[in-house]
């Protein structure tokens, strides 16, 4: 997970039409570990974020390294007081706190897909 990568993909929600502001996201960070961030590039993550007040994000960060890079972008987006963030270490808890009916059996399935490569075609 690099800068650009998250940056290429934020700016890829913020131009999708069909992109709305209000949702909420589930983030889950399990099967990243590799992580080649920097702080300017966390920086300017937090200052593009396309979700908009009232907006709920759970992020799934196991890893001390994800966990810890997840916090600091939380950090640096809390001044900013457009979303409501928060960074757990288990599933359960995030899709508790989000309040969100998941479908177990779904989720299973599509964290079985291979990872995505250029730009989100799958191999």
């Amino acid at each position: 997970m690099t800068d650009a990568d998250l940056l290429t993909h934020v700016q890829a929600v913020r131009s999708d039409p069909g992109f709305d502001p209000a949702l909420n996201q589930f983030v889950d960070l399990s099967d990243v570990t590799d992580v080649v961030m920097t702080s300017a590039g966390i920086r300017s993550l937090a200052a593009a974020n396309p979700f908009g007040p009232g907006a709920r994000r759970a992020v799934v960060a196991p890893l001390d390294l994800t966990y810890g890079m997840a916090r600091m972008y939380q950090l640096l987006c809390e001044p900013t007081a457009r979303h409501h963030l928060a960074i757990f270490r288990d599933m359960p808890s995030a899709v508790a706190w989000l309040g969100t009916a998941v479908v177990w059996d779904l989720l299973d399935a599509v964290r079985e897909l291979p990872p995505l490569v250029d730009g989100g075609a799958r191999p």
